[in-house]
């Protein structure tokens, strides 16, 4: 069980759990992301991303640990991109994963935080 919340009208979800995990914002967001594993690609569907890593409701489950190739396409017309992610959890009781992206590049962690502040707002900052 997580302690979660969606600010209203934002898509935005924070993490009232470990903060220092989860110090990128995750936004509610679905965007395609191609698995390749040896001569097969499936594509799944992101249930919310961050700069740090993302969801899937309706992949496959993987141990904790597992080492995954994701092509993440951020609709920016831009080609996909090419991410490596490790399973950090579950999605949830029924299966699905959670990744952290492993040695993204900062070129790369701006293009998706452009895109995720491009199809999603977030809550104006506090004075």
């Amino acid at each position: 069980m997580t302690d979660e919340t969606q600010t209203p009208g934002t898509g935005e979800v924070t993490d009232a759990g470990d903060a220092n995990r989860r110090e990128a914002r995750r936004f509610e967001v679905a965007l395609s992301a191609s698995e390749r594993s040896g001569p097969f690609e499936v594509v799944w569907t992101t249930t919310d991303l961050s700069t740090r890593g993302l969801s899937m409701r309706e992949s496959f489950s993987r141990p904790v640990g597992t080492h995954v190739q994701l092509a993440l396409d951020l609709a920016d017309g831009e080609d996909p991109l090419e991410v490596e992610a490790e399973v950090v959890g579950p999605y949830d009781v029924h299966g699905g994963i959670r990744v952290s992206f492993v040695s993204l590049g900062d070129a790369d962690r701006a293009r998706i935080e452009a895109a995720l502040t491009g199809s999603a707002t977030p809550p104006p900052e506090e004075s």
